[in-house]
C-alpha cells in the first residue's frame, strides 16, 4: 500500500479531512481538477481524498482546536 494509500485509510477510519497547503502543494507540482482548470492543465494528480487548502482554515482550525500537532521543521 502506498503512502498516499495509508494516509486515505487512516482518514476513512477515523473520520479526518486531509487537507493540504495550496502554496506548498502547487510549488512542488500538485494540483487538483479545480487547479488543474485555473492553471489550464489537461489532468490532476492530487490523490482522492486529499483537498487543496489555503492558511485561512488552518488559522480557522488551529482557534477551535485544543492542540496542533505539526511533523517536521526544523527544531
Amino acid at each position: 500500500m502506498s503512502i498516499p494509500e495509508q494516509w486515505q485509510a487512516l482518514a476513512r477510519e477515523h473520520k479526518l479531512d486531509l487537507v493540504v497547503c495550496i502554496a506548498a502543494a502547487v510549488r512542488r507540482g500538485l494540483i487538483n481538477e479545480h487547479e488543474a482548470g485555473r492553471y489550464k492543465k489537461a489532468h490532476w494528480n492530487l490523490a482522492e481524498q486529499f483537498e487543496l487548502s489555503g492558511l485561512g482554515q488552518l488559522v480557522e482550525a488551529c482557534i477551535q482546536s485544543d492542540r496542533v500537532v505539526t511533523f517536521g521543521g526544523r527544531s
